[in-house]
């Protein structure tokens, strides 16, 4: 099986479609993507701002930039869906609010059926093993979706669990990789 891996973009949908352009030559059977598809800067430097001033991030600071990162997974989400094979993708630690992420990806669903979130799930492949999503940034006890995409250890421990009794190997898909001892 033929997996093409990619991640990071930042908003340059002009990268995107330039892998696609590859795409045919390399004849994936499942493309996964890992997320950050918007730019993000500003979520980073306002979730470090609010640290560094002892205050809770402001997702209204935020608002303004709700359309253009709207613009960003429509575009993204049509040039994806023209790669070849079966498309997951979860989303990157900028990929916030986490919910305008999951909607944009399940409006089209129905016309774009091979392209799918995996955050928080997990496919069975076919194959002998099994396809475990987990996106944004994994945390010891943090959890945000408004500012940045951050969840806590213990909800990715909870879905490896949940796959424990399946006799295909997990595979885990995340953004970042984990750093607590029980997942490395």
């Amino acid at each position: 099986m033929k997996i093409l891996a990619i991640g990071d973009m930042h908003g340059n949908l002009d990268a995107l479609k330039s892998v696609g352009e590859d795409v045919g030559l390399w004849k994936p059977d499942l493309v996964v993507f890992c997320g950050d598809i918007i730019p993000g800067k500003d979520r980073e430097e306002e979730w470090k701002s609010a640290t560094e001033e002892g205050r809770h991030p402001d997702p209204d600071r935020l608002a303004g930039n709700q359309a253009r990162d709207r613009d960003i997974l429509h575009s993204f989400i049509d040039i994806i869906s023209a790669f070849q094979g079966t498309v997951r993708i979860i989303p990157g630690h900028v990929d916030a609010p986490y919910n305008l992420f999951l909607q944009e990806m399940l409006a089209r669903r129905d016309r774009y059926p091979h392209v799918l979130p995996v955050h928080h799930n997990f496919i069975n492949t076919g194959r002998d093993f099994v396809l475990i999503g987990f996106g944004g940034e994994i945390t010891e006890d943090d959890r945000d979706d408004e500012v940045l995409v951050r969840f806590p250890q213990w909800e990715l421990e909870y879905w490896l669990d949940a796959v424990q009794h399946l006799s295909q190997e997990p595979v885990l898909l995340t953004h970042v990789p984990p750093r607590a001892e029980r997942i490395d």
